[in-house]
């Protein structure tokens, strides 16, 4: 059978365009064009690990740069705007709040038994 009829002074592309203007919505203040702040940002947590513990094992050296990045992809999807994201008085303590997600997730999915165990 056919689609039903529009609503009553209400044409096909109106609805169209609705749907678009709705979706426009949901877009972030995050694209392409932050890479530069994005490498500067991971910059700036690295010397702060790196000023904070200068003598620390070179294993931890060696993980440092990826656990940066993943500090680094937290605090960008998280940031309400750019202004939030760049802000290095606030850098600190978001870190810190990234950091305490990340480990009580990791809590959280260490404690609960795998589907494989229960067999």
């Amino acid at each position: 059978p056919p689609p039903p009829p529009p609503p009553h002074g209400q044409a096909h592309g109106q609805q169209q365009h609705h749907h678009q203007a709705t979706t426009a919505s949901w877009k972030t203040w995050q694209s392409d064009q932050d890479v530069m702040d994005r490498k500067a940002l991971i910059q700036q947590i690295l010397q702060l690990f790196r000023h904070r513990k200068p003598n620390v094992i070179r294993e931890w050296c060696d993980k440092l740069p990826d656990f940066v990045r993943r500090l680094e992809e937290a605090l960008y999807k998280s940031a309400r705007t750019k202004e939030e994201y760049t802000d290095p008085n606030t850098l600190e303590s978001r870190l810190q709040n990234v950091a305490r997600r990340m480990v009580t997730r990791q809590a959280s999915q260490a404690t609960q038994p795998s589907a494989g165990a229960m067999s």
